[in-house]
This record gives structure tokens, C-alpha cells and sequence, in this order.
């Protein structure tokens, strides 16, 4: 069985809806209503992106584009189903849907010589969460802690060390990203943070390894909470080299 299925979608609006929650939301609406028009209650782990292309003013004929994510087995099961509850949504038809398997496997390389990691992550709205409280902004640790959780749901790898030692080497050191809140329900607001951040940190080449895999598979999972929402999508990563001198070689990609 594949570790993550991918579901490329494009549906065709046949009602006239006024859309005012964050548009994350009307993706995980369509998945929502699918799988419970095939009696799939989705309380598994599934991650919706933000359609690029969107109006508040839904009106018919218009198509809007997004993609799905799903892993761990029950997930992967019930993505089997998703045309046929596409086709019996009364608000969209679906347009084209692409389901494929996404062959990719998580394995720790490297050697415990210390290396520098520069990298930029280029983040869709994100947030985390801390004790209950909402983290609106750029966080390593919780970056570092978010993505190997989903590592371990998706591919039963178990990092909890391997992560609690890279979330005490790295830090932040620049980007551009702002920070907004976003209507998600009637008078709920949910706060995140977008934008292009810097990481840095210096640790062994197999923690420097593992960490960007894992980041390179956050683009199917996911960081922080509400991915069901359209939150915490990673459009990019793109490691660089720093500017100033590294007290360690820098990781060569």
C-alpha cells in the first residue's frame, strides 16, 4: 500500500454560493461532503490545499482547482471512494479527478558530522498550536515537532528523538511573511502567518538529511494544524548558502 495518495481536483460550480470563510475552507467542504455522500465519516488525516484561483462569488460554470492528501491506511482506503461522492454533491460537478499514489519513503542517512543548514520555506497561511494556545507565527520547533508527527502517521517511523534534537539546533534568521487571521466559521477567526521564512541551525549531516526530507514531504502533508482546513500547505523549500562564514561546512545539496 502507498504511504500517501494525491488527488488532483477541478469542479464546476453548479449553484450560485457566496463564499465568506477562508477559501481553504470550501476545498475541505467539497472532500467533507464527498465522503459523507459514500458514508465515510473523515476523521482520518487528510490535507486540502487552498485553490490559487478563486472568487467569493461562486457563480455557476465557474471551475475551482485544488488538491488532496491523504495517508495512513484508513485515509488511503476511503480516497478510493472520492469520485463517487464528488458525483453526488448537489453545489459542484466534478471536472476532472487525477488519484495517484506518490512513491516516496522516509529513511534517516548521514553520518554524525556537524554541518550548517540554510533553507527558506516558503509558507501558504500556517499556524500552530501550543498547550491551546494559537502560534501565528514562524516557529522551528513546532515546524520540527509538526512535520515528524506526520512523518510517523504516514509512514510509521517513529523521530520523536531525531526530532526533539533538530527542534534545539534551529532558529530563524530572516524571511518575509506576515501574519493575518482568517474567518474559518460565524464568529470564529483563526490567525496564521504566511510567507517566505529562513531557518539555520547547525547539526549533524543526518539530522541536517532527515530534516530535509522530511520538509520535502511536507509539501504532501503539511505543517502545523487545520490542514483539513487548507491550512499549513508548503509551496516551497529551496535550501541556500549563507552569506557569513559557518563555523562547520555547509550541507552540500
Amino acid at each position: 500500500m502507498p504511504h500517501i495518495v494525491l488527488a488532483q481536483i477541478t469542479v464546476t460550480v453548479s449553484k450560485h454560493m457566496k463564499w465568506r470563510p477562508w477559501k481553504g475552507l470550501f476545498a475541505s467542504k467539497v472532500i467533507y461532503d464527498a465522503f459523507k455522500q459514500v458514508g465515510i465519516e473523515p476523521t482520518f488525516p487528510f490535507k486540502v490545499d487552498p485553490p490559487e484561483k478563486f472568487s467569493p462569488d461562486l457563480k455557476p460554470g465557474t471551475d475551482v482547482s485544488f488538491e488532496a492528501k491523504f495517508w495512513g491506511e484508513e485515509a488511503i482506503n476511503a480516497s478510493s471512494m472520492l469520485l463517487e461522492g464528488l458525483l453526488a454533491l448537489d453545489y459542484v460537478v466534478p471536472k476532472t479527478v487525477n488519484v495517484k499514489e506518490v512513491e516516496e519513503e522516509f529513511e534517516v542517512k548521514g553520518n554524525e558530522e556537524p554541518v550548517a543548514l540554510f533553507f527558506e520555506v516558503n509558507h501558504l497561511p500556517t499556524y500552530y498550536r501550543f498547550h491551546g494556545a494559537y502560534v501565528p507565527y514562524p516557529s522551528p520547533q513546532r515546524m520540527v515537532f509538526s512535520i515528524f508527527k506526520k512523518i510517523y502517521e504516514a509512514f510509521g517511523v517513529n523521530a520523536k528523538d531525531l526530532a526533539e534534537s533538530i527542534s534545539r539546533k534551529l532558529e530563524v534568521v530572516g524571511g518575509n511573511f506576515s501574519k493575518r487571521v482568517y474567518k474559518v466559521s460565524h464568529g470564529q477567526e483563526v490567525p496564521a502567518f504566511s510567507g517566505k521564512v529562513k531557518y539555520y541551525g547547525i547539526m549533524s549531516e543526518r539530522e541536517a538529511l532527515a530534516l530535509l526530507k522530511a520538509l520535502e514531504l511536507s509539501k504532501y502533508l503539511g505543517l502545523g494544524q487545520g490542514g483539513g482546513m487548507g491550512f499549513g500547505t508548503v509551496k516551497d523549500v529551496k535550501p541556500l548558502k549563507p552569506s557569513w562564514e559557518t563555523p562547520v561546512k555547509v550541507l552540500s545539496h
